[in-house]
């Protein structure tokens, strides 16, 4: 019978951040606006597709942000960030 196992790894990564490549914009990322159905009724949103957002690029709602794997929405007065690692950094 086992009760407790403890384990403990310590190790150093094989890369640093300053070892990635930018990131750089596949694309052109606004494309047309669409109506988006909200609880507040019918809202006009700016369109764009993310893997045409680069680093330091600002969005603000109402807007959606597509992927092929997911699909941000963003209501009216927040904003995205594209983060220099290319993360989206949303502010509600």
């Amino acid at each position: 019978e086992v009760v407790t196992v403890r384990a403990e790894s310590v190790g150093r990564p094989l890369i640093a951040w300053s070892d990635l490549p930018e990131v750089e914009p596949e694309r052109i990322s606004e494309r047309p606006g669409r109506t988006v159905l909200t609880d507040r009724g019918p809202v006009d949103a700016d369109v764009f597709d993310r893997a045409g957002l680069g680093p330091g690029e600002e969005i603000l709602g109402p807007a959606v942000i597509e992927e092929t794997d997911a699909t941000t929405y963003l209501g009216s007065g927040e904003r995205a960030v594209v983060h220099a690692s290319g993360a989206l950094e949303v502010e509600w």
